[in-house]
């Protein structure tokens, strides 16, 4: 069973005398940039085959990630991580790997999870990731 991504019902619309920008420019303007291609790295190899994961993966895939481990628990959410990140060839291939040991399976959990969670870091120098 594929996990799900829950939608919750949108903003309502307000009238435009009842919508305010801060004074202060708190306001966070969100733009959507043209997808270039993705930079991607190995996470693992099978038999000298490498798979790859997103560098930079973006910020949303953990929120999505977060969302469906914290409405269909954590053994989901893992496999939601992985079949995003990795894509379903590179998932299928991992999962069907019959020489596959339980630490292996571990240490490309944490490997996926620390890449992953390097989306939520602020770069150091200021820059946005892209």
């Amino acid at each position: 069973m594929a996990a799900e991504i829950h939608a919750v019902a949108p903003t309502p619309e307000l009238e435009a005398d009842e919508v305010f920008d801060a004074p202060d420019d708190s306001v966070i303007r969100l733009k959507t940039k043209p997808q270039g291609r993705e930079k991607r790295v190995i996470l693992f190899y099978i038999d000298d085959r490498p798979y790859t994961v997103p560098a930079h993966p973006g910020a949303e895939l953990s929120l999505q990630a977060l969302d469906v481990t914290r409405t269909q628990g954590q053994e989901v959410g893992i496999a939601f991580m992985l079949r995003q990140m990795l894509g379903d060839e590179g998932y299928v291939a991992l999962m069907n790997y019959r020489g596959l040991a339980p630490e292996d399976l571990g240490k490309v959990i944490k490997k996926a999870s620390d890449i992953l969670n390097g989306a939520l870091e602020a770069p150091k120098d200021g820059s946005r990731r892209g």
